[in-house]
């Protein structure tokens, strides 16, 4: 990230100044040493989400074939509150700026956690989506009027592996607590188009043709159902930046107290703060 790279000499200089105080050094210059040493840190963190937001205008949010993209620019995102905090908590601030220490850890760390929750959301839509597309396009209600048996069963068949794999995956998925009533519907909805598909498998006849109607007759609320969750993925994504764009208002604030801090409390905040 740009922020990162002007930021990384400038940081190896001024660290010595926090690190190695002496050589006439008295405490005002420790101070500013640290003040100036945060600044670059945080200005960092402002460059970089800029890049964010400049790269997540140009994804499209509801394609399901660009969420690896999505999911690898928030990764990105993520390091930057990650990396962040590691430095600077490697710190030691003064007395007068241990209240702003303390906040700029916080305001990492839950960066950190709150990016790595989106990194989650998405990870999972990654697994969801072809879920529905494929019960939109089950083999059953794409039969031709007056199927034989053999391919009834055949088709039945095909589906119930289908659904079954996609079950399975579900058991072991554990998506962001907030997707976790999502998921308990993506379940039961999967359950119950696996249920209709059993019921052809095992009742139909070349006499008895009555199960594979009654899932037909049913399939458009099925396909409508599968729609309206695909919505709601695309809706959820279309919001992502505005977790990107709550972290920048929040870390403008802190930007203005590292300037205060500074002597210059009328400065513009640096980067894109």
């Amino acid at each position: 990230m740009r922020g990162s790279v002007i930021a990384a000499v400038t940081l190896a200089i001024l660290a010595l100044l926090i690190l190695f105080p002496g050589c006439g050094n008295d405490q005002a210059e420790e101070a500013a040493g640290y003040l100036q040493v945060i600044s670059q840190i945080h200005d960092g963190v402002a460059w970089d989400l800029g890049y964010v937001l400049e790269s997540l205008s140009g994804i499209p949010k509801d394609d399901y074939y660009h969420l690896e993209e999505l999911g690898q620019l928030f990764r990105e995102a993520q390091e930057i509150f990650t990396s962040a905090y590691r430095e600077a908590s490697s710190l030691q601030p003064l007395p007068e700026a241990e209240s702003l220490q303390a906040d700029l850890l916080r305001f990492y760390q839950e960066g950190d956690g709150k990016i790595g929750e989106i990194v989650g959301c998405i990870d999972f839509f990654q697994a969801v989506l072809p879920m529905l597309a494929d019960v939109q396009n089950l083999a059953l209600p794409s039969l031709p009027e007056g199927a034989a048996v053999e391919e009834i069963k055949a088709a039945a068949a095909e589906d119930h592996r289908t659904l079954d794999m996609y079950l399975e995956d579900l058991e072991g998925a554990e998506p962001p607590q907030e997707l976790q009533a999502y998921l308990k519907r993506l379940r039961s909805f999967l359950l119950s188009v696996m249920e209709a598909v059993v019921g052809v498998e095992q009742a139909v006849t070349p006499e008895d043709q009555q199960a594979l109607s009654l899932l037909r007759g049913q399939y458009a609320a099925t396909v409508e159902t599968a729609q309206l969750m695909e919505y709601e993925v695309a809706g959820f994504l279309g919001t992502v930046g505005s977790c990107i764009d709550a972290l920048i208002k929040e870390g403008r604030g802190l930007a203005v107290r590292i300037q205060e801090l500074l002597g210059a409390p009328t400065a513009t905040p640096p980067g894109n703060w």
